[in-house]
């Protein structure tokens, strides 16, 4: 999770904290000080942290408002649908087993499995009722007991000398992801309040009974202390009533950045990244992804030049692509696809002290 996707258009001051006393530890984030919405726990045991450092942890996380992030059309006549106003309460239990852990070479086993359940204030049409859905997660008919609306990861991550690497194995059904909390979910989260409602209207439609899988692979190093690389992608495949397909819900993500004073007489140094969502479907114009483009609210973009005017100063110009909000906060729809939000460049330009 990062709260600093539409950073600096939109600065939000959160915190993420966390305490390691060796058997037992904890984690903590909240989003956002001014107005907090998302908050997060997370405490770990290693029951035998003397002999070998397993853990395993229990995760709580908790979105108060997720239906603020519908995306609104500022000509509309009528109040946004809120859809019942959820809030989503997700939890998990996650898994650490080191199998290698040395300087020059890691290998690290772990596995998490999660879901959310949301809680309505109020009542939507005839799908929704006030109060916990817990039928959200499970149905419990004639002795048949089912679990839904779940996922887990399970796999690898370490590192060989300077380089990092992660490779993973996700597993996700009806309408949750893994990860549900994921790097881009500030921009998601109104979409995923629609297509819960969606799922209450109809839950045994053929989308609700597929299967999201796939392979996620990241790798990143460091030359130098001067130059960094960092990437990854998630190739997903579904199964469902229709049977075998490949998913649009792909991921990419890519990070390149070069210190300042590496190069010679100018000393700027330099950072760009890209992430995004429906990668691949869009590249290739696929059935339902027509009104999608690269830069559009599926995608952060962010590029920096820094040039270091003193010891202990340092000057930035900022450049990332950013969603637009009104004066009063709400999202803005893309008056070429009013299902997302309008996204646009921003610039700035920042001072940067440090000692």
């Amino acid at each position: 999770y990062a709260n600093d996707h539409d950073f600096p258009a939109v600065r939000r001051i959160g915190m993420n904290l966390g305490l390691d006393m060796g058997t037992l530890g904890i984690e903590s984030v909240i989003n956002d000080f001014a107005e907090p919405e998302i908050f997060g726990g997370r405490i770990f045991i290693r029951p035998v942290a003397e002999k070998y450092p397993f853990a395993f942890g229990i995760s709580t996380i908790v979105d108060i408002d997720p239906a603020g992030s519908i995306v609104i059309d500022p000509d509309a006549a009528t109040e946004p649908l809120r859809y019942g106003d959820p809030v989503f309460l997700s939890s998990s239990f996650d898994i650490e087993f080191p199998i290698i852990e040395k300087e020059m070479l890691s290998i690290i086993l772990f596995g998490d499995i999660g879901a959310m359940v949301p809680y309505f204030r109020k009542s939507y049409e005839d799908s929704i009722n006030g109060g916990l859905a817990l039928n959200a997660l499970y149905t419990d008919s004639g002795g048949s007991f089912t679990l839904k609306n779940y996922g887990f990861t399970a796999g690898l991550f370490g590192n060989v000398a300077v380089v990092d690497w992660r490779l993973e194995y996700r597993y996700y059904n009806g309408t949750f992801r893994a990860p549900f909390f994921g790097s881009n979910y500030d921009r998601l989260r109104g979409q995923y309040v629609i297509d819960l409602a969606s799922y209450f209207a109809d839950p045994e439609a053929d989308e609700y009974q597929t299967r999201t899988m796939g392979i996620y692979g990241s790798v990143g190093f460091t030359i130098k202390e001067a130059f960094s690389f960092e990437g990854g992608y998630f190739w997903p495949w579904q199964i469902g009533p229709s049977g075998f397909m490949l998913s649009d819900e792909d991921f990419i993500h890519l990070k390149m950045s070069l210190k300042p004073g590496v190069i010679p007489v100018v000393g700027i140094g330099a950072s760009i990244s890209y992430e995004r969502t429906n990668f691949i479907s869009t590249l290739m114009h696929r059935q339902g992804s027509e009104n999608l483009t690269l830069f559009d609210a599926n995608t952060v973009v962010r590029g920096e030049l820094v040039y270091p005017a003193a010891p202990i100063l340092d000057m930035a110009v900022i450049v990332s692509t950013s969603v637009g909000y009104d004066e009063n906060g709400n999202l803005i729809a893309n008056p070429d696809n009013p299902s997302q939000p309008l996204v646009r460049p921003s610039v700035s330009f920042e001072t940067r002290i440090h000692f």
